[in-house]
């Protein structure tokens, strides 16, 4: 857990960690040089599970968590934000899911989301199976940072966090060569959202990395060179922005199409995985396509069909309560929400 003036928040924070169902555990908290008492707070809490650590200057997030991992034992390291809640059975869930299966490497949740006072104003459902979770990457970060789990030989071998901003996205990029990534479908983590948490500028500076570390990883996957403006056309589709223009619409289906050839070829999935993964696909462009008919019609039809395409059966089933949800929010002339 690593703080940087949390004060408000922190205690409540540390108290869902002590209240875990697995009790064999050590949290160490790496305070970034706070200036509100935030660290003399985690100092007070008398808990032999509790180490303390302190920054003499501001090293920010990557750094603070690169000497956390230093100092950590145990052979699993599991992340929470200082602002954040972890539902007691999490370290449990997690480390279960773990040690039956070998082969992940990393496992994350989905979570609810709160406010400053508690209360729950929604829900962050990430993908869950590792081959869907492989093939997210492309169009930014699957795995929610403050519920992830890892092993700790992983860091060890592999290198820990190594940017100042998207620095979990690009670990998860560089580990996913090595290992698999899977989320467990369970809110086991309560996710805080509240005023200034965000600077403006850092909100930003976050996204110009997701942008710069996507196109590093669309273009290893394609052996060629992708320019940041494609890159940004599926950034838009994991966002699932308006598309105004009907040709965007067609480069960026046809990007998606030529990734999921290359994914599906190189990464050789089970026959079960690789119809997952084309009804995430599918799931997306059939997203767009509603959302694009309240703007451009044209580019709908671009969307739908290659959603079509991608998984027929699959589309086809939910093409009408799709297409009913996009007349009624037209009706309403409401925002969609894909």
């Amino acid at each position: 857990m690593t703080v940087r003036n949390a004060q408000p928040y922190l205690r409540a924070s540390i108290e869902s960690v002590q209240s875990q169902t697995l009790s064999d555990f050590e949290l160490i908290v790496v305070d970034d040089a706070s200036e509100d008492g935030s660290a003399e707070l985690a100092e007070s809490i008398s808990d032999p599970r509790i180490r303390v650590l302190r920054n003499s200057s501001q090293l920010r997030i990557a750094a603070s968590l690169n000497r956390g991992i230093e100092a950590a034992r145990a052979e699993f390291i599991a992340r929470l934000d200082a602002d954040d809640l972890a539902r007691p059975e999490r370290l449990e869930r997690q480390l279960g899911f773990l040690e039956a299966r070998p082969s992940i490497g990393v496992v994350g949740s989905a979570a609810q989301l709160i406010d400053s006072a508690g209360r729950q104003i929604g829900a962050d459902r990430p993908v869950t199976e590792p081959a869907v979770v492989q093939w997210e990457l492309h169009f930014g970060n699957p795995l929610l940072h403050s519920s992830i789990m890892i092993r700790r030989h992983l860091l060890a071998a592999y290198g820990g966090y190594d940017r100042l901003h998207g620095e979990d996205y690009e670990l998860w990029v560089r580990l996913s060569a090595v290992t698999r990534l899977a989320n467990i479908p369970e809110s086991l983590i309560s996710i805080r959202k509240h005023p200034g948490q965000f600077s403006r500028e850092y909100l930003d500076d976050q996204e110009k990395a997701t942008l710069e570390i996507m196109q590093g990883v669309i273009t290893r996957n394609l052996g060629r060179a992708v320019p940041a403006r494609e890159a940004g056309l599926l950034r838009a589709v994991s966002l699932c922005e308006a598309f105004g223009s009907p040709r965007a619409a067609r480069v960026a289906t046809g990007l998606i199409r030529e990734l999921l050839a290359h994914y599906l070829q190189r990464a050789s999935p089970s026959a079960r995985e690789a119809r997952h993964v084309r009804r995430r696909a599918a799931e997306m462009l059939l997203g767009l396509s509603a959302h694009n008919a309240l703007r451009c019609n044209r580019s709908a039809a671009v969307f739908l069909g290659q959603s079509l395409a991608t998984s027929p059966r699959w589309t086809s089933v939910r093409i009408p309560g799709r297409l009913a949800g996009g007349l009624w929010r037209r009706a309403r002339r409401q925002p969609v929400t894909a």
